[in-house]
Formats: C-alpha cells, sequence, structure tokens
C-alpha cells in the first residue's frame, strides 16, 4: 500500500486496508456468501421448500449479521492507513468515520501546505463568508480612508486585515501586502489567468476565484450602499 501512495504522488491521499482476515471472520464471510447465493437462487421461486429455504436464511442471519458487520470494522481497525510521506499512520478506530479521519487528515495537510506557518491571531475565527467582507472592506477599496462610518465589511478588515498579512498597523488602514508570499503567489496566478486571455483580472477577482462562490454570483459581493 505505501508503494501505491508513492505511485500515485498526491500527498493529500489517504489510503486505508484492511488486516488479513482471522480463520473465523473469514467462515462467517464465506457463510454470508452462500446466503446470498441461496437466497438468489429461491427468492423468485413459488414453491414451499424455496419459501422454507429462504425462510432458514433469514433466521440464521438473524443471529449472524451483527458478527459479520463487526467483522468489517475490526478488519479496517487493525489495518493500515498510508499516505506518500507517511508509511503506517498510527489511528483510533472508534466513534464516526469523520472523528477518526479528522486527526489524520490534519496531519497529512499539515504536512503538505505552508499554510500551516501562518501565525493566525486574528480575534475571532475565519471562515468563507468573512473572507468575502474583507474582500469588499480592503481588497477592492485598497483602504479605509479616515471618518469613514464602520460596517460589515471594514469591521472585517479591522478583524483580519493585519493577521492575514494585507494590513499593517502602520496606523494607515490601507492595503499593504509587502513580503507577504501568499498575495505574491496570487499575483502570479492572476497573471497566468491574463496569459491565458482571461483579462481585467484583479487580486480581488483572484481571492474570489480562490475563495467565493461562482462568477455567476459576484455582484453579491460589491459593498452595499445605504441606499441600495
Amino acid at each position: 500500500m505505501t508503494e501505491l501512495a508513492k505511485k500515485v504522488g498526491d500527498p493529500r491521499t489517504l489510503f486505508w486496508t484492511p488486516s488479513q482476515l482471522t480463520s473465523q471472520e473469514r467462515d462467517r464471510l464465506l457463510d454470508f456468501a452462500a446466503y446470498r447465493e441461496l437466497v438468489k437462487d429461491y427468492q423468485s421461486k413459488d414453491t414451499e421448500d424455496a419459501r422454507e429455504v429462504v425462510q432458514w436464511v433469514g433466521n440464521r442471519l438473524k443471529d449472524e449479521i451483527g458478527s459479520i458487520a463487526k467483522d468489517r470494522h475490526r478488519q479496517f481497525g487493525r489495518g493500515q492507513i498510508s499516505a506518500v510521506d507517511h508509511a503506517n499512520m498510527s489511528f483510533n478506530c472508534q466513534g464516526e468515520l469523520l472523528s477518526i479521519l479528522t486527526p489524520l487528515i490534519g496531519h497529512v495537510l499539515d504536512g503538505v501546505y505552508v499554510s500551516k506557518e501562518i501565525e493566525f491571531d486574528a480575534p475571532a475565527s475565519f471562515n468563507d463568508a468573512e473572507a468575502i467582507k474583507v474582500i469588499n472592506g480592503i481588497v477592492k477599496t485598497g483602504d479605509i480612508p479616515k471618518g469613514t462610518k464602520p460596517n460589515q465589511f471594514t469591521s472585517a478588515a479591522d478583524n483580519y486585515g493585519y493577521a492575514l498579512g494585507i494590513m499593517k498597523k502602520d496606523g494607515t488602514k490601507k492595503l499593504n501586502t509587502k513580503d507577504n508570499e501568499f498575495v505574491e503567489d496570487l499575483e502570479e496566478w492572476i497573471e497566468t489567468q491574463g496569459s491565458q486571455g482571461k483579462p481585467n483580472i484583479s487580486l480581488g477577482d483572484g481571492l474570489q476565484e480562490l475563495h467565493g462562490p461562482p462568477r455567476a454570483e459576484r455582484q453579491e459581493l460589491r459593498p452595499v450602499s445605504p441606499n441600495d
């Protein structure tokens, strides 16, 4: 499995393979396969023998289906989870699938994306909705003029602009992306889009393209005036 992960080459991909079956698990799985074949052979026949066979299978499964299902859980619980840079990841196969995989996914992605290096000290949690407000509050306008009445966009810029590295704490409240490697990457992406015949793309467009709604819905991203 480790070799398959390396062959795929995407370090964000997890591979979860079950362990080998124990002899008891194999026997129960073979029994289950036989039950399925019996039902397939007899369920369409309208004879007393056929009804007895189907009823017998049903009675057997009432006692055995729980163990058969638990076998699969145990098999994956003993199994191996791998990624390109992680040969055999430790995990706890308890609870829902999300709780099992979330720490593993976080561990893998932290090793892939440089965003892990951001020291994000904003006063509130950041999400896609707040990102759009930041775009409207500072990215599109370039600054927040003195005397501007606070609104949801300027407040978002104040809350997140400094932590995102697009504003500096110099008292100017202007868009300042100097030494921000992520913005540099966006600018490179914008230049690439322009070379592909997509003119008039700005930094705001780049941010929206990566994190915002479809272009058809972009009119919702414009700041709302009191007269709207």
